[in-house]
This record gives C-alpha cells, structure tokens and sequence, in this order.
C-alpha cells in the first residue's frame, strides 16, 4: 500500500508539472514551459503507470482524461472521466470535465447534463456555470 500511495503522489506532481499551464489562457503561460504534445505524452504514461498499479484510482483516471483533452482526444477522455465517476460518483470535476468533452463534441445535451451533475455534486462551482451556459448557447 506504501508503494501505491508513493507512485500516486509521484504521478500527481509529474502531471501538475507537465501541464501546470494547461488549464490557464495561453498568454498566461510561461515561455519556459509551453505546453506540448511531448509533455501530455508523458502525463498520459505516468497516469497509465498509475492506473496499472492501482485500477481503481480515480484521480490517475482524471488526470489521464485531462491530457487527453487537451490533446484533442475526446473520446478518450471521455472514457477516462467515466471511469473516475464510476470509481467516485462524487467527483464533480470529472462529471464538469466529461461535459466540456461533450461539449466539443457538439453532444450538447450530454454536455449539459453532465454539468449539471457537477452542480448538485457542488453548488459552488463557477465554472461549471459558465460551461453549462455555454452550452445551452450552443444547444439553440
């Protein structure tokens, strides 16, 4: 068990490294750390090898979602933010994560529901919010 809680906190630090800039605007990121494929590569390796030692780690899961989301990929991370609220049905980032998948994925109303999900779970999360409104735009 020593080891699993060793190689989740290394992951967790390994991801929040390589993609500390990924949830802020471009211009806000520093110069000497770019985002890059390379680097989400990585994350998704580490969060794999998190996944191998421990199946039901929901934030390796999460976290895996996350880079693939931004590389694009979403219907993996689809799959991956699945797993981590099948793990934890509580965890409202996971729930706000898929529906901002959706929502690129022009699945609107999976998007919504999914947010809205994320806001029973927490009735304070702004961003869900805003993502929920956006998608209702889109929706119409």
């Amino acid at each position: 068990m020593r080891n699993t809680n060793a190689l989740r906190q290394i992951v967790a630090a390994a991801v929040l490294c390589l993609c500390l800039g990924a949830c802020t605007r471009q211009e806000e990121q520093s110069p000497a750390s770019p985002i890059t494929e390379e680097r989400l590569a990585q994350a998704v390796a580490y969060c794999t090898a998190a996944i191998n030692a421990n199946g039901q780690d929901a934030e390796a899961y999460f976290n895996r979602g996350n880079a693939y989301d931004h590389l694009g990929q979403y219907d993996r991370c689809i799959e991956d933010y699945t797993k981590a609220v099948q793990i934890n049905p509580k965890y409202a980032e996971a729930y706000y994560g898929r529906g901002n998948a959706y929502g690129h994925l022009r699945q609107y109303d999976r998007a919504i529901e999914d947010l809205n999900t994320a806001l029973q779970i927490n009735p304070q999360f702004a961003r869900a919010y805003c993502a929920r409104g956006t998608a209702y735009t889109y929706r119409d």
